[in-house]
């Protein structure tokens, strides 16, 4: 049972002693989390891909200064997310619509749309310009509020493109199988229409691009949205961790109280208690990090949040084969800070250096900390394969990566801003010297106290 489900039954055949029907029991309960679980997991991978496809996103509208070829960017993004087979960005002025960009029509189809434009009155359309919210139907021919669309077409997606109480247009989505569009995708399909209503807001009053109009750079608002999307990701992956766990490792625990269970499964056991709780302990941190940085800062000893990162990454950095070289003072530096913050900015710098040095004959890792005109400081270099000098000015920007193979992105490209953005928020600052095969030094420098 998952809730009040019924997923499966266990059937099993053979003698039975007394009391075997709890082990039963407990072994059902175990099926039923771990597909709990896995369903879970597999929502979680569609949040991670959801928040992959946004920042890819967002890098490829930053290249382009068209606005038509930002839409069609943000509608080519939405079209993949939902597998819709047509799509356009109608925009809308004077009470009426008018098409902007299209994918997947012909040129018959784009003609009529041109000739006879959607309604704002009735059907899908019209719910979705009049309510500001996203409409669908699973399949317009049996629903009676749609009105005829494509040849063809079964289910109809529409999101509205408004931002506060304006309307700028409708992104229209079709597909041929019924039942095509789900609720899921709800959250990024608002933001990719609140994507479309900047652009097309921006082209209408023609306001210039770097700053908002109360003085924020833009850059940092996209970037703050970023990080929310993966904060509001990391807290929820968690917590989808987190639920099955506990079941599991209390379920553990009744079975290994079983004394008659043979001792190769009571080893078994045990193992998966041991492993468990080293996820819960990775969880822990997880949500740590997840957590707002509003709450207050408080004295703290620049070792710890810095040797619970390296023993974070034990098991990675002897898997590596990566050798650590720390030189830290025997009398603490003291510092104000959060050491859980603190503690993921140096696993994101100790993680970047590892996979620096992947195709690296010596790999180590040198840390020192020593205090230099009332600043902590703390260096961490590795003998990896550097960064161009032309690459080495955007290090710090979001969303820009060198991981890349074979022309596809392998990292998000927010683990440096995030260390970044944490460093500055201590009112401290990061500086980076490398040099191309030789390796890279980061140095955190923070007030001392």
């Amino acid at each position: 049972m998952i809730g009040d489900s019924l997923c499966g039954c266990l059937s099993m055949v053979g003698s039975f002693r007394s009391g075997d029907e709890r082990l039963a029991l407990s072994f059902a309960q175990q099926a039923a989390t771990t597909l709990d679980w896995a369903l879970r997991y597999r929502l979680a991978e569609r949040q991670t891909r959801q928040a992959r496809l946004l920042i890819d996103l967002d890098q490829r509208i930053e290249q382009t200064n068209d606005s038509i070829a930002s839409l069609d960017l943000i509608l080519a993004a939405a079209m993949a997310l939902t597998s819709a087979a047509h799509g356009c960005i109608l925009t809308i002025q004077n009470g009426r619509a008018s098409l902007l960009v299209r994918r997947g029509y012909t040129q018959e189809e784009a003609t009529l749309l041109m000739q006879i434009p959607p309604s704002l009155d009735r059907g899908l359309t019209g719910r979705a310009y009049q309510t500001r919210s996203i409409v669908r139907s699973a399949d317009i021919l049996r629903d009676p509020e749609a009105l005829p669309a494509l040849s063809g077409t079964r289910a109809h997606l529409v999101i509205p493109i408004y931002s506060a109480d304006q309307i700028y247009g409708l992104i229209d989505l079709q597909s041929p199988q019924p039942d095509a569009f789900h609720a899921n995708d709800d959250p990024l399909l608002h933001t990719l229409g609140r994507r479309a209503a900047a652009i097309i807001g921006q082209q209408r009053t023609d306001l210039p691009v770097a700053h908002t109009s109360d003085g924020v750079p833009a850059h940092d608002l996209l970037l703050a949205s970023r990080l929310a999307v993966v904060t509001d990701l990391a807290a929820g992956v968690a917590h989808e961790i987190n639920n099955p766990l506990t079941t599991i490792l209390g379920y553990t625990h009744l079975l290994l109280r079983d004394q008659s269970l043979p001792q190769a499964a009571r080893d078994d056991m045990g193992q998966i208690m041991v492993e468990g709780q080293r996820i819960a302990t990775l969880v822990e941190r997880f949500l740590r990090f997840a957590q707002t940085t509003s709450s207050g800062k408080q004295p703290l000893s620049i070792g710890e949040p810095l040797l619970d990162a390296l023993g974070l990454l034990k098991s990675q950095l002897q898997e590596s084969d990566v050798q650590i070289e720390i030189d830290i003072p025997a009398d603490p530096l003291l510092i104000l800070g959060q050491s859980a913050q603190l503690e993921q900015a140096f696993v994101d710098l100790l993680q970047n250096a590892m996979e620096a040095m992947e195709t690296s004959d010596e790999r180590k890792i040198r840390i020192r900390v020593n205090e230099q005109n009332k600043w902590v400081r703390v260096s961490i270099a590795d003998t990896g394969r550097g960064i161009r000098p032309d690459l080495l000015t955007r290090i710090f920007e979001p969303g820009f990566t060198t991981k890349v193979d074979k022309g596809i992105s392998r990292g998000l490209g927010l683990g440096l801003y995030a260390t970044h953005t944490i460093i500055q928020n201590h009112w401290g600052r990061i500086d980076v010297h490398s040099q191309v095969w030789q390796g890279s030094t980061f140095t955190v420098y923070l007030p001392a106290i």
